[in-house]
């Protein structure tokens, strides 16, 4: 498996381990891009873990932080925008490779656009196991995200995850009977604290 101009590639990963690609292949292409994702399945993850935001007019997108500023060319928080106008942005020249950096094996990312949970969950379907994280507080995010598991038919394939809110992930489960969920104290966790 070789990506770009090579001096390191992306390596497959062991199966004796639960390998859960963190917002996608996040050390090899722009975090929670399809790029990210397929990249992970082709290292060989069987799980991954996203972030859900709402746009303005109710999309679940996928972006880490509350605003677009650092992986995107756009400013503002994702609920400023429509889907359309979120898909127009760039989602991949942030991660452009440097020839001086240690990561210039990268490839070229410019035009990566964002994406939405339902184009994740249609690209893999039931191949993969997914950690989806209500990063947004809007209102109607735990009803859009259960929605979007619902339509895709993946209640066996989605764990529904927060770090601060457990009324919002009760709130998830009461949706939909059986619907797996985990809460995850920020304080508990230093390694996501570090890099958030």
């Amino acid at each position: 498996m070789t990506h770009g101009n090579s001096a390191k590639s992306p390596k497959a990963l062991d199966k004796r381990f639960r390998n859960i690609a963190h917002r996608g292949a996040s050390g090899y292409a722009p975090e929670n891009t399809m790029a990210a994702f397929r990249l992970a399945v082709e290292m060989g993850c069987t799980e991954v873990e996203t972030d859900t935001h709402l746009s303005a007019d109710g999309e679940l997108v996928l972006l880490h932080d509350a605003t677009l500023d650092r992986t995107t060319d756009g400013t503002g928080t994702p609920s400023d925008y429509t889907l359309d106008e979120l898909k127009q942005l760039d989602a991949g020249s942030w991660l452009t490779p440097d020839p001086e950096s240690p990561f210039r094996w990268r490839r070229d990312y410019h035009g990566e656009r964002l994406i939405t949970l339902s184009e994740l969950f249609a690209e893999f379907g039931d191949r993969l196991t997914y950690h989806v994280e209500l990063k947004d507080r809007a209102e109607g995010i735990a009803e859009a995200v259960v929605d979007a598991v619902r339509h895709f038919g993946l209640k066996e394939s989605v764990f529904v995850t927060d770090f601060d809110r457990s009324d919002l992930l009760r709130h998830a489960v009461s949706l939909l009977s059986g619907l797996r969920s985990a809460l995850a104290p920020r304080q508990a966790l230093l390694a996501d604290s570090i890099a958030a």
